[in-house]
């Protein structure tokens, strides 16, 4: 589709197309939509010079500031850096979770989190056996860890299950 022939409101060929597409394809569009709007704010955009600035990309500011309002900036992150994307995603997901969702813990031992592909698959076995045996589902679990440049901070996403299809845990 040749979208520089189309006029600013004129969507109905966009619509057609999108709606033409077998239906997995649409979910899968749709799911990036959803994070593409989520991340289509001030703390989205600044998530996103966070996990550049995390990778050490100079250019990463510079290049998003060319883009005009949040969508084209977040559309722009999404379509040629998917390296920063995953990581935004979650940590702007992360940032967003009401505080009555957190399960805080103090009586944990301070020491520096274990983050090589061993520890990590540890870790998502172990969360796969917790919720295999005390609910009856998890048998398969991804973990995935991303530092939060201000602060330093570790944080771990699980996926228990089909995590390709299940929320964060």
């Amino acid at each position: 589709m040749d979208f520089g022939k189309l006029k600013e409101a004129e969507v109905e060929p966009i619509f057609k197309a999108f709606t033409a597409l077998p239906e997995e394809q649409q979910a899968d569009m749709e799911v990036d939509f959803q994070d593409i709007n989520a991340l289509a704010t001030d703390g989205g955009i600044e998530v996103l010079r966070n996990e550049a600035a995390f990778y050490e990309d100079q250019t990463f500011p510079e290049a998003i500031s060319a883009s005009d309002g949040y969508h084209a900036k977040a559309m722009w992150a999404f379509l040629y850096t998917p390296k920063y994307w995953k990581g935004a995603s979650a940590l702007l997901h992360a940032d967003t979770i009401a505080g009555r969702f957190w399960k805080k813990r103090t009586d944990l031992p301070k020491v520096q989190p274990q983050i090589d592909e061993e520890d990590i698959g540890q870790l998502a076995n172990a969360i796969s056996h917790y919720f295999n045996k005390t609910e009856g589902r998890g048998r398969n679990c991804k973990v995935e860890s991303y530092c939060k440049v201000e602060t330093g901070k570790e944080y771990f996403f699980a996926y228990p299950e089909d995590y390709g299809h299940s929320g964060v845990e």
